[in-house]
């Protein structure tokens, strides 16, 4: 629904610095918006899980690892806001945090040019259609607890090639493994992974649907075994979200890294 002016627009603002965020904050709130100011990694996710903002200023002047806030931003952003984003970065950005932004596809304003620039690129962030997902409007969020391509995984962990990435991620007591590879020579992406529950370990004996979407819409759909395990094969999209229905009833959404790491470390993977 588009907003006249800002009024009842909601506005996340992520930075490492919260004082410096008061003049946009200002500026926003005198516009109709309202703000809301995330320092910590932790409470940026947090806080955009637990509310529906309509959009998203990820303000990296004052981080010391500005590339570095950037990938972790994005990859515990659900899609819907992801496309909501507006990157603040200094005058003079160094090549790897732009290089992130244009992979990424996310509209970016220098410092010299924010005071003049900043509502003109709300607006048109306003102005898209929004997607919503059932997990979403219910805010039910799985959190990631484990990627091995930022540790080792446990001995004894299926699937341990360089070309293969696993994840674990709760909501409740619902934990649920995904392994991540490419199919030789297809240019097609595996995707297997295992409904439990945390304190059994088990399955949900019972048969649970399981959905792939990304930005164009539903991808692949698949049935749980009643061990609760699913496999997914599809042709490569940059960026996929997962929703599956728990043995309550309810639609818990999860939000995956983007898929560009398997092009990168694979350049020739998609080649017959």
């Amino acid at each position: 629904m588009p907003f006249e002016s800002g009024h009842g627009a909601k506005v996340l603002i992520v930075a490492d610095d919260a004082n410096g965020e008061r003049p946009l904050q200002t500026f926003l709130s005198s516009m109709g918006c309202s703000c809301t100011v995330a320092t910590a990694r932790e409470l940026a996710t947090a806080e955009a899980a637990r509310r529906t903002f309509d959009a998203v200023l990820l303000d990296l002047r004052y981080s010391a690892r500005p590339a570095e806030r950037l990938t972790s931003f994005v990859e515990g952003m659900p899609l819907s806001l992801k496309e909501r984003t507006l990157l603040i970065s200094s005058d003079r950005p160094d090549a790897q945090t732009m290089n992130l932004a244009d992979r990424y596809s996310l509209p970016r304003l220098t410092e010299n040019r924010l005071i003049f620039g900043v509502w003109d690129n709300i607006q048109k962030l306003l102005a898209l259609p929004r997607i919503e997902h059932p997990a979403t409007k219910g805010e039910r969020i799985a959190w990631i607890l484990f990627d091995s391509f930022r540790r080792p995984a446990p001995p004894g962990t299926r699937g341990s090639s360089g070309s293969t990435r696993q994840f674990a991620y709760q909501h409740d007591d619902v934990i649920v493994d995904i392994a991540i590879e490419p199919v030789a020579e297809s240019g097609r992406i595996s995707l297997v992974g295992q409904i439990m529950d945390r304190r059994s370990g088990k399955g949900p004996n019972i048969s649970l649907p399981v959905t792939l979407t990304s930005r164009k819409g539903p991808v692949a759909r698949a049935q749980t075994n009643p061990m609760g395990e699913f496999v997914f094969e599809f042709e490569f999209v940059p960026d996929v979200e997962m929703e599956f229905q728990t043995d309550a009833g309810t639609w818990v959404l999860i939000q995956l890294p983007s898929l560009n790491w398997i092009r990168e470390r694979l350049p020739l993977w998609a080649a017959g």
